[in-house]
């Protein structure tokens, strides 16, 4: 299990650690068994010291820092060992997710574009509508409706079309969530959270988008409305 030279040596457990994604944060993590340098068979370590470069891992308050003062302690060990590649964790942890990082920007400015095209569509559907229905709405004001009243009903005329587009677009994402799986981590596709405020901020768009033409409804004259009927 250990390579070559391993086969009949016995080790003994001196601790268990977390599961790790040691390759990718998107790949599963492995069974590893972590053995000492000194105990690794010769053979294994002229192996992994010709095509495996070793690495170090400091923790400090200032990693920024750490850089010159890590060269400098192992070339007082050696001075013919190179280093190579200081960096922070968040640094190689950003790297590692740029790909991740571009789609996720990428997915981002399409769902932005997508919730300007709904808004500019809700609007001018509420426009025609509002538009469509000048004469009842003179009717209703002339019969004694507020424009309280009238623009509570183009509001809520709006909510019923916006409500039927968010349920249908919550039914849908949740059929598309395996999908972003590969593109998460620490996160499920699932999150409560997040199919709570999404919904939240689309019906905002929502009421912003239907404000002007309820507005509009508001200040409908009914004798130029039935004029104009």
């Amino acid at each position: 299990m250990l390579g070559p030279g391993h086969d009949d040596a016995s080790y003994e457990i001196v601790g268990v650690v977390a599961h790790i994604r040691d390759v990718r944060l998107q790949t599963a993590p492995r069974t590893t068994v972590y053995v000492p340098l000194p105990q690794v068979n010769d053979a294994v370590t002229q192996v992994i010291n010709g095509t495996m470069p070793t690495t170090l891992f400091v923790r400090a308050a200032q990693p920024g820092t750490l850089g010159r003062a890590t060269e400098d302690g192992i070339h007082g060990v050696d001075p013919l060992v190179p280093v190579q590649e200081v960096r922070a964790m968040n640094q190689i942890v950003g790297a590692s997710l740029s790909q991740e990082r571009f789609v996720l920007w990428l997915l981002g400015g399409f769902a932005f574009i997508a919730v300007v095209l709904a808004s500019v569509g809700l609007y001018g559907v509420m426009a025609y509508v509002v538009a469509r229905r000048t004469r009842e709405i003179g009717i209703r004001s002339a019969l004694g409706a507020t424009p309280r009243d009238l623009m509570t009903m183009v509001l809520w005329q709006g909510t019923l079309v916006a409500a039927a587009g968010i349920v249908i677009g919550t039914i849908g994402s949740l059929g598309l969530t395996r999908l972003l799986q590969s593109l998460l981590f620490g996160v499920t596709t699932r999150d409560p959270l997040t199919f709570i405020i999404s919904p939240l901020v689309l019906a905002v768009v929502a009421l912003v988008a239907m404000y002007v033409p309820a507005r509009r409804a508001m200040r409908v004259d009914p004798a130029a409305a039935l004029r104009q009927a």
